[in-house]
């Protein structure tokens, strides 16, 4: 149970149960809290689970006095009286029992109609596209053109979250450059900054004495290779590339990175160096037969 997200819902994880594994149990709204539609899982028989859900069941939608007398407690005050009111409380919980056992064909049906509605209009709700596009109205016409961009606006909502985490950020740059069937790996690097205007003196003798302050500074770089094969020559194609990738910085850097850090991308030759000789990488050469 702990291993579950907090607000995953039920139609969500009984998509990834098997058929026959669980049984579904309706707790009723009483046992909700904020955000958890899943309450409780217990064993049942062999590997089976009873998955108890925080959903009304028809006999919570019901008048009560359909299921028990309205006048059940009528009188039942007073210390000489508490045996009896144990006894119609138990009386009430075993008819509720009842009632949820009698209902429960009923309630599982709806829930596969609201699994199969689910499942039907995810394809429309996957992306908040509204909160998108408030999101990405600052955009330019070129960045709306960028493959690279459009790819990463869902994530902008959580953009807050992946900001300043770099295992986050590298999970999301790998799994965009991995769409274009490129590989991208991450490297740690300095750069070395230089102030075109210091403020300070910048060598001996100045008026600062024999103290001085230098005008440059190394600090580290989210750098990142992109593993990208072309031709002898670079053609149109891998310069449109470098274009999307330039663009794509600056986007990363805005939406994604604190202000006083900076992106960096190495776009490298990935192509196999040819050996006549190799034992390990066989290299035909344009021909039908391997050197």
């Amino acid at each position: 149970m702990r291993n579950l997200p907090v607000d995953i819902r039920a139609e969500v994880l009984l998509d990834y149960l098997p058929e026959g594994s669980y049984v579904l149990s309706m707790r009723g709204l009483h046992h909700r809290n904020a955000c958890r539609d899943i309450v409780d899982m217990e064993s049942y028989s062999g590997d089976r689970q009873v998955l108890g859900l925080a959903r009304k069941s028809l006999y919570d939608s019901l008048p009560e006095y359909l299921f028990h007398p309205s006048d059940r407690f009528d009188g039942l005050t007073g210390r000489e009286n508490r045996d009896r009111f144990n006894t119609e409380i138990d009386r009430q919980e075993k008819e509720k029992e009842e009632a949820l056992a009698f209902f429960a064909p009923i309630d599982l049906a709806l829930l596969s109609l609201r699994r199969d509605i689910y499942r039907n209009t995810l394809p429309f709700t996957r992306e908040n596209k509204v909160l998108q596009d408030l999101l990405a109205d600052r955009l330019t016409e070129g960045q709306r053109k960028n493959r690279l961009i459009a790819k990463a606006l869902p994530y902008l909502q959580e953009a807050k979250y992946i900001r300043g985490n770099r295992t986050l950020l590298t999970l999301l740059l790998r799994k965009l450059f991995k769409e274009e069937q490129l590989d991208l790996v991450p490297i740690e690097e300095d750069r070395y900054y230089e102030d075109a205007l210091p403020r300070y003196e910048t060598c001996v003798g100045d008026t600062l004495g024999e103290m001085f302050a230098g005008n440059g500074y190394p600090a580290p770089v989210v750098c990142y290779q992109v593993r990208f094969w072309c031709d002898e020559e670079c053609d149109d194609q891998f310069l449109d590339f470098i274009d999307d990738v330039e663009e794509f910085r600056h986007f990363v850097e805005d939406w994604f990175l604190s202000v006083e850090e900076e992106l960096v991308f190495q776009i490298v030759d990935d192509r196999a160096t040819t050996w006549l000789s190799d034992t390990l990488t066989h290299s035909y050469l344009n021909f039908n037969t391997n050197l």
